[in-house]
């Protein structure tokens, strides 16, 4: 990569053993791999491993790992995590969650750093190809799918159940999996498409055929329309055409509307007793408790994964138990990380697409840009799997930093792997971010203290409520807060109804009481409550 940074110049075996560690970091990223899927206090541990595989590069080479456009988006993403792990009222769900942060960022850069060679892209390709073929034969084999799918079709009575869970049966959420098989069947999808060799286009169309067929049978709706967005970037890619299918396709739509019915459409997607209803109406009662937290704690989010916690405890649904998730990929990432995260997710998007746009003009070898192509499709579906959940955080989550980690890879080779990136990728976006905080500063002067009045109070509330010592100190400290944020936003119900509660450990019933009857003034106002 660059030249070596000699720590013990006349000591060279060393140094070769430093650099031979530091060129096989993937491999160890590998091996440790199984330490972060399955979560547990080893994960501190496999952090340590990683840890230590950077400094060593960084003596042997003098970097601590590859340079690209996506850095700067990256180490934001990392930060704002760190916040989400020490604004958590629940760390026993949010310490997982940030070591699996860490470990998608170790396996991005393991993947950059360790693919570098053409030879070495292509190997990985057809290991995701053969990756996506087994998740689509543990998906037949590993799902309860009498208690998943919606169509009771006969096929699914055929199928074998090999692979179970003792507790309750089936191992695997066939929403989960076909999520999964959207992000992975691009790649052979793209290859089938524009591969070198017939035979090698004709294996990636029967693997591709099996994950598709595989992934319609799973009924997500989220997996279809992530399907739907890699298909249409691989359309869009072989003729510029397929971008009439936008306008085309909400013309037909309305069309459709028009012919079943606006006032009838309206009544059975808000209604409970009907099959597509009660999805959009849990989502909407789900998004609207999402957008209740966010709007009180934009800057930091509520705490990595703390979203089941924290909307079942203080924000609770009108028709909704506790969620696992917000079921949307960029409301999932508000909560988790905050607004500058979000920032950080969308800047990585943006970063990714310029390299793939600028490698796709360079790659020569047809394979290559078949696989760069499909990586990027592979990244569009996770997208469009998160229009209506949240892939974030599921297990298979981590398949989109593979395809990202590949998709870079080719992208570097294609412009001879620089070791600097132009620093205006990282500087302009910085400069972005700063400037929307401090607007938004100046124009909501009361949003910083209740952002962290509601994050003191939660973390205080879920430790008395948890047996331990009420902390006076930072339950007054929630309560001065919160109203200080009050005098800017006098008929916000949350907080008043936070700061019920926070008075009544204090044991200041007059004033929980007036507070409470506040908040229920207030609710009276919210459309979602009068909806429920």
């Amino acid at each position: 990569m660059s030249e070596t940074y000699q720590i013990v110049p006349q000591n060279k075996r060393a140094v070769k053993f430093l650099r031979w560690i530091g060129e096989h970091e993937l491999l160890f990223v590998l091996l440790v791999s199984p330490l972060f899927v399955f979560p547990g206090p080893w994960m501190a541990g496999a952090a340590a491993v990683v840890v230590l595989l950077w400094i060593v590069r960084f003596l042997a080479t003098g970097r601590l790992t590859a340079s690209t456009p996506m850095d700067g988006a990256l180490v934001l993403l990392f930060i704002t995590s760190l916040v989400g792990l020490l604004v958590s009222p629940s760390l026993a769900q949010s310490v997982p969650r940030f070591w699996t942060v860490f470990y998608h960022l170790a396996l991005f850069y393991a993947l950059v750093v360790g693919l570098r060679t053409w030879r070495a892209c292509r190997a990985a390709g057809d290991l995701l190809i053969a990756a996506g073929l087994g998740v689509a034969i543990l998906t037949v084999v590993g799902t309860d799918w009498f208690f998943a799918h919606t169509m009771r079709l006969p096929i699914y009575e055929y199928f074998p159940a090999l692979v179970r869970d003792p507790s309750d049966g089936g191992l695997f959420n066939p929403r989960v999996m076909g999520m999964a098989l959207s992000v992975l069947v691009p790649v052979p999808l793209s290859l089938a498409l524009s591969g070198s060799s017939t035979g090698r286009r004709l294996v990636a169309a029967a693997v591709a055929l099996v994950m598709v067929v595989v992934l319609v049978l799973s009924q997500a709706v989220q997996a279809l329309a992530g399907l739907a967005a890699a298909l249409f970037v691989l359309a869009v890619w072989r003729s510029r055409w397929f971008l009439l299918s936008i306008p085309a396709g909400l013309a037909l739509a309305g069309a459709a509307v028009l012919a079943y019915g606006p006032p009838r459409l309206a009544v059975d997607l808000l209604s409970v007793d009907h099959p597509l209803g009660v999805g959009v109406v849990l989502r909407l009662d789900i998004w609207s408790r999402a957008w209740a937290l966010i709007r009180d704690m934009p800057y930091t989010g509520i705490g990595m994964e703390a979203f089941p916690f924290v909307q079942s405890n203080f924000y609770s649904g009108f028709i909704i138990g506790p969620e696992a998730h917000a079921h949307d990929l960029f409301l999932q990432a508000i909560l988790d990380l905050g607004v500058p995260g979000l920032f950080g997710l969308l800047w990585l998007l943006v970063a990714f697409g310029w390299l793939v746009i600028r490698g796709i003009r360079q790659i020569a070898d047809r394979d290559a840009r078949a696989l760069l192509i499909g990586t990027a499709a592979g990244v569009a579906a996770f997208l469009g799997n998160g229009l209506v959940d949240a892939p974030w955080s599921t297990k298979p989550g981590v398949l989109v930093w593979v395809v990202l980690g590949l998709g870079v890879a080719l992208a570097r080779l294609a412009e001879g792997s620089p070791t600097r990136v132009d620093r205006r990728w990282h500087i302009i976006p910085l400069l972005g971010l700063a400037a929307i905080l401090i607007l938004s500063f100046l124009l909501l002067p009361g949003l910083p203290a209740r952002n962290l009045g509601s994050v003191v109070a939660h973390k205080s509330l879920a430790s008395a409520q948890a047996g331990d010592e009420v902390d006076t100190a930072q339950v007054s400290q929630a309560v001065s807060l919160l109203e200080r944020g009050l005098q800017w936003k006098p008929d916000h119900g949350q907080s008043y109804r936070t700061l019920g509660r926070l008075h009544g450990w204090l044991g200041n019933q007059e004033q929980a009481i007036l507070a409470l009857e506040r908040s229920v003034d207030l609710d009276g106002l919210d459309p979602m409550a009068r909806y429920g």
